[in-house]
């Protein structure tokens, strides 16, 4: 789809975003068909801007997994009026034979695992639970078995 399309594409457009210290990998789905894939510097600024000027009438979905950056894109993104969930990395689904593991094969699997309606964003305290207070209560109740 040439960027002229994109800048009248009206429905929605799904975009997986593989998160790293320094950049972001990104792939756009639009209609189950991956129409660009692009890395860029790690800024949520500059993302933002660029699905907004390529997709100015489309409603925009994010996805990016759970990790070391913290929610600051989430925010930044819902705060844009961009539609994003974060899942937890375990939430993606690996067949057998992927043995190879790309920042672009993982954003591209978000991107589509969303189109299809099979990923579930976590709330924020879920995922601040799950990563950080359930792993020291887990640690709290061991040592309190041990003293028994």
């Amino acid at each position: 789809m040439s960027t002229l399309k994109n800048q009248q594409y009206v429905g929605e457009v799904f975009v997986g975003i593989d998160v790293r210290r320094t950049s972001y990998t990104v792939v756009e789905l639009i209609e189950s068909e991956v129409v660009k894939k692009t890395r860029m510097p790690g800024s949520p600024e500059r993302l933002i801007k660029y699905l907004k000027s390529n997709y100015p009438k489309a409603k925009l979905k994010t996805v990016y997994e759970a990790g070391f950056s913290g929610f600051v894109l989430h925010r930044e993104l819902t705060e844009a009026g961009i539609e994003n969930i974060i899942v937890n990395p375990s939430s993606i689904a690996v067949e057998s034979k992927d043995r190879v593991k790309t920042d672009k094969i993982d954003a591209t699997k978000m991107a589509k695992h969303l189109s299809l309606g099979l990923l579930v964003g976590k709330s924020l305290r879920t995922l601040i639970a799950n990563l950080f207070v359930l792993p020291l209560v887990w640690q709290l109740l061991e040592e309190k078995f041990q003293q028994i």
